[in-house]
């Protein structure tokens, strides 16, 4: 079934293999106008069979870094911009290492502990997410993985 629009914006989310891109490319009519489609993926040979012919991109998007991490950290456990208590404030950077720029890593982290009541409870849920064993029990792993955003003209897929 192709889609009835004349033209559209479609992001098509964490492709893993150029099979799948050339299963999903079928979905989307191939007519000129405004329309985009933009596909992420962490394998660069997925991200470039993504691309159209002579028009599409491919983006390399980096790590966020320290400073950056931190921020989305402390948005998202604390609900504000405010800084973390003086006593949590290495604990959280030892995970944010850990996470490596990853924002997924960093929300979801984050989110595991923004339920947290007082700072001894959240210092343990901090101290136990540096331990393998919490890292295999709740499936996050925090490993470094290259995203690639390519982006194609309808026309051409």
């Amino acid at each position: 079934m192709y889609l009835l629009c004349p033209e559209f914006f479609i992001v098509v989310d964490d492709i893993w293999s150029v099979a799948a891109w050339e299963i999903i490319k079928y979905a989307f009519p191939m007519m000129s106008g405004g329309s985009r489609i933009i596909t992420t993926s962490r394998v660069k040979d997925v991200a470039h069979s993504c691309c159209s012919s002579f028009t599409g991109c491919v983006y390399n998007i980096k790590p966020l870094d320290m400073v950056h991490s931190r921020q989305l950290f402390h948005r998202r456990l604390l609900k504000s911009e405010e800084e973390l208590p003086s006593n949590l404030k290495d604990v959280s950077d030892e995970i944010l290492k850990k996470c490596d720029g990853l924002p997924l890593a960093i929300i979801a982290i984050s989110g595991l502990l923004a339920n947290r009541e007082n700072a001894v409870i959240y210092k343990k849920g901090l101290i136990g997410l540096l331990k393998d064993s919490f890292i295999k029990k709740t499936g996050i792993h925090c490993t470094r993985s290259e995203r690639s955003v390519s982006t194609s003209l309808s026309t051409e897929v």
